[in-house]
Order: C-alpha cells, then sequence, then structure tokens
C-alpha cells in the first residue's frame, strides 16, 4: 500500500513540474505576442503619419503649382498686352468704346487658362464670368450665367454640341453681342474683345452671317 502511494506522490509531482513548464511556455508566448503586437502598432502609427505628411506634402505642391500657373498667366498676358501696346492716339479712340462694367462671359477655353482670361478681360475694364461649357460646370447653369453676362465669348472648338446651341440661341433670341471663336487661345480672347469695342451693326451683320452659315 506504501508504494502504491510513493507512486501516485511521484505520478503527480510529475505533472505538477510539466505544468510548471507549460505555465512558463505559455507566459513567454504571450510575452512575444504582446511585444509583436506592440511592434506592429508602432509601425502602423508610424506609417499613418507618414502618410498624413505625404498628403500634407501633396496638397502644398498642387497649391504651389497653381499659384505658379496663375503667375505665368499673368506673367505672358502682361507681355502680350506690353507688346501690342497701342499708340497714344489709337489708345484715346479705343477708350471711346470701352468695356467698364460690363460682364464678360467666356464659354469654354482651357481650365489652366481661365487666370489668363480673367487677367485680360479685367484689365479692359470688364467683369470676368467662365463656364466650361459642360465639361465640369453644371450644363444647366449655362442658361443663367448667359442671363448675367452682357458680353459673350463662345470657344466652339472646346464645348458641348448643347453648350453650344444654348450659347448661340440666347444670344440669339436677346440681341447680345457674342463673338464665337474657333480656336481657345490669348490671341483670339483679344481679337474677341476687339469685337466689342466695334459699332453694335457691325458685329450684328457678322453674327447674322455667322449663324446663316452654320
Amino acid at each position: 500500500m506504501p508504494h502504491h502511494l510513493d507512486q501516485h506522490q511521484a505520478h503527480l509531482a510529475a505533472l505538477m513540474d510539466e505544468n510548471a513548464v507549460l505555465a512558463r511556455e505559455l507566459a513567454s508566448a504571450q510575452k512575444r505576442s504582446t511585444c509583436i503586437a506592440q511592434e506592429q502598432a508602432q509601425r502602423i502609427q508610424t506609417l499613418e503619419a507618414t502618410l498624413v505628411r505625404l498628403r500634407g506634402d501633396l496638397i502644398r505642391s498642387e497649391t504651389d503649382k497653381a499659384r505658379l500657373q496663375e503667375q505665368l498667366a499673368r506673367m505672358e498676358a502682361g507681355r502680350s498686352v506690353a507688346a501690342s501696346e497701342p499708340a497714344p492716339a489709337a489708345e484715346q479712340a479705343k477708350d471711346a468704346t470701352p468695356l467698364t462694367n460690363q460682364t464678360v462671359l467666356c464659354v469654354g477655353g482651357r481650365t489652366a487658362a481661365v487666370p489668363l482670361y480673367r487677367y485680360v478681360i479685367e484689365r479692359t475694364g470688364g467683369r470676368f464670368l467662365h463656364h466650361d461649357g459642360g465639361e465640369h460646370h453644371c450644363i444647366g447653369k449655362l442658361d443663367t450665367t448667359l442671363a448675367a453676362a452682357d458680353l459673350v465669348i463662345c470657344q466652339t472648338g472646346c464645348i458641348s454640341h448643347d453648350a453650344y446651341w444654348r450659347v448661340k440661341e440666347h444670344c440669339k433670341r436677346t440681341g447680345k453681342r457674342c463673338a464665337f471663336v474657333d480656336t481657345p487661345g490669348r490671341l483670339a480672347l483679344t481679337r474677341a474683345l476687339d469685337e466689342f469695342t466695334r459699332p453694335v451693326d457691325t458685329i450684328a451683320q457678322e453674327q447674322t452671317q455667322h449663324h446663316k452659315a452654320t
């Protein structure tokens, strides 16, 4: 009987030793798991901080790019205006029909060139409006924008078919002066503005010929 008791106690002691070993291994595994989780959390935090920084850098780069594009457009406009500066007598003749307090709507044109359009038009004394002809702006707002304008420059080469007919119908119905430009650009815009300084009868006659041709 004592022999059996000694065997039982020995077996129990072996189980307790094995349990202690397993407990230590479990604690070690839990510690490693905790360390791995902490490392992963730190890595995620670092990546998120890097992402925020890169997004900030991208926004600053886009802002700088837009600012430089606007400065370049203004410089180009200034050079072109300086190169074509009229003589004093011609300047006085041109001022006889100014665009002061006239709202000039540009329909179409390249988005990057909009600051240039604004500069050229506002330099003549006009107020600038723009609608891209349906590329990004809602085409339904074109009618309202047309109604707010005194003069219209329609760049036919870069607007939708619907926008073209809306402009044409509105100007024909209201008698509003409109210059149709086939190729967008600074030179074409300047020529269109020059048309608005000419007698209304001349422009109306040319618009009638344009309508008949199209």
